[in-house]
């Protein structure tokens, strides 16, 4: 009996030659192989195992594309469309790098070939967008988001399924960017425009409510997003059933959203329930098994239990390897809460190894800058702190600051972070003694506790426990400088006045 895995990686091997060796093929054969795999093929390791080949298919196309026979006719446009396929399914991969190269040649064939708002070329550029956000060039990424839904809104219409697409992903874009309420203003006006255009079980909207609870979770509304989950679970339960992996994660962000709200108890219960299910249907080695596990583990750290949380990220971890690859944003975001617990539990040698190979992982998949591997190179730093460290946890702290100053911070908390850190790193580097030397090198720790002071008062409001406890520590600061200064200033008084009266006459 043929092993459906085996059947299906031949089939895309089959049809890699076909296009490299006589530049012909079928286009939607490989969309047909992602969207319709046997029930017996796991769909994220079949992309996995893919990965080379459709870059191979890819580069062929390419080249193909590029010569005379190759640049006209239903063949031409046949390629095109593969090409994107190709795209969406490395974004799925977690190679958003390679994506984004494919669709801006899609994008290039599609604006000469059909125009610029053509529907195919609108939507081209919405993937385009989609796979920015994913590099973390959230700024490029909500340009054309924009650009993109005003485009759609003349051509298609406000109420087309496209253009609600588009309204939705720019929502999300300005959710990154740091504009949580614009997002949710968006993203709700695309919820009233699906339900009255697609219905309210239509699976686009369902998708709609989900992310608009996502983005209320993240703004600290768990109550208005709780709601939401919980009507998009009773629908999903109905029409997909209890079993089905989008029903139980749908139960995995309401767990969320009631730990979000005080309710450990039945989050936990609720958690450990969709684990159960999610091994009884799909075993270890699915993604969203996986999925449950990390974000159990995010629960049991929340309730502080620390070895519970590393030994589920020790097992999605395990999973997530075998399955979507060491590259694969999964697995990075595993791997770095894994860290975290692990300087939870005060393993801080274990976590420095943990961080270094994210933070090396991250700088090599998504680049310097992005927002996650700052994430990574400041939980670091701030084990190589709890190490006794400094003298490495410091220009790690520099660089982190410097990077986010030159590129559009979508999270200023982190930022406040490491600014927080930075200036401890500095005062202690300054002693206690005093003296002018102490208060020199404490005055430099200032602007870091000012600027986190002004973000802290921007994210969080005045009155809020975390601002006071940072205004707390700037005053502090500024005072041990000034008493520092002030001591200074009196010793050097006094040995004036001894100096005086050694050179009056006798």
């Amino acid at each position: 009996m043929t092993d459906p895995m085996s059947d299906v990686l031949a089939r895309v091997e089959r049809f890699r030659r076909q296009v490299e060796e006589a530049n012909e093929g079928d286009a939607t054969e490989l969309s047909n192989l992602l969207a319709d795999l046997p029930e017996s093929v796991d769909r994220a390791r079949v992309a996995s195992e893919m990965r080379g080949r459709l870059t191979a298919v890819a580069e062929a196309l390419r080249q193909w594309l590029s010569t005379a026979q190759g640049g006209e006719g239903a063949a031409a446009e046949s390629a095109v469309d593969l090409m994107a396929d190709i795209a969406s399914a490395l974004r799925e991969l977690g190679d958003p790098s390679e994506a984004r190269r494919l669709l801006e040649l899609v994008l290039e064939e599609r604006r000469e070939k059909l125009g610029e708002n053509n529907r195919s070329t609108l939507t081209t550029r919405n993937n385009l967008a989609a796979a920015l956000r994913d590099l973390g060039d959230f700024s490029s990424a909500r340009r054309i988001f924009q650009e993109t839904l005003d485009a759609m809104r003349r051509t298609l219409g406000e109420e087309d399924p496209e253009t609600l697409t588009a309204k939705s992903n720019l929502a999300t874009a300005l959710v990154d960017a740091g504009d949580v309420t614009a997002g949710i203003d968006l993203l709700s006006d695309t919820l009233q425009a699906r339900q009255k255009v697609l219905g309210a079980e239509h699976p686009d909207t369902l998708v709609t409510k989900s992310n608009l609870a996502a983005v209320l979770l993240r703004a600290g509304r768990p109550n208005d997003a709780t709601p939401l989950l919980r009507e998009t679970l009773q629908t999903r339960e109905r029409i997909l059933g209890e079993t089905h992996p989008v029903t139980l994660t749908t139960v995995n962000n309401l767990a969320l959203s009631l730990a979000n709200s005080g309710h450990d108890v039945e989050a936990s219960a609720l958690m450990d329930s969709a684990i159960s299910a999610l091994l009884e249907a799909y075993g270890e080695d699915h993604p969203d098994t996986l999925a449950a596990l990390n974000n159990r583990a995010t629960m049991a750290a929340r309730t502080g239990e620390h070895v519970l949380a590393e030994e589920l990220l020790q097992r999605a971890l395990v999973g997530y390897r075998r399955i979507l690859g060491p590259d694969h944003p999964s697995f990075l975001t595993s791997m770095n809460n894994l860290g975290v617990e692990q300087r939870s539990l005060g393993n801080y040698a274990q976590a420095r190894e943990t961080f270094e190979e994210t933070v090396r992982a991250m700088r090599r998949v998504y680049g310097p800058s992005h927002p996650s591997t700052l994430r990574a190179m400041s939980n670091l730093a701030a084990v190589l702190n709890s190490l006794g460290q400094d003298d490495l946890a410091e220009p790690i702290l520099r660089d982190i600051l410097a990077t986010r100053s030159q590129n559009h911070d979508p999270n200023p908390s982190d930022r406040v972070a490491a600014l927080l850190r930075l200036s401890a790193i500095i005062t202690h580097r300054a002693g206690e003694n005093g003296g002018a030397e102490v208060a020199a090198v404490r005055r430099e720790a200032i602007p870091f506790m000012e600027e986190a002071v002004r973000l802290a008062k921007w994210k969080y409001g005045d009155d809020s426990e975390f601002t006071v406890e940072v205004v707390r520590l700037r005053n502090e600061l500024t005072r041990s400088v000034a008493d520092f200064e002030n001591e200074e200033r009196a010793d050097s008084e006094e040995l004036n006045d001894d100096a005086a009266g050694s050179n009056k006459e006798s």
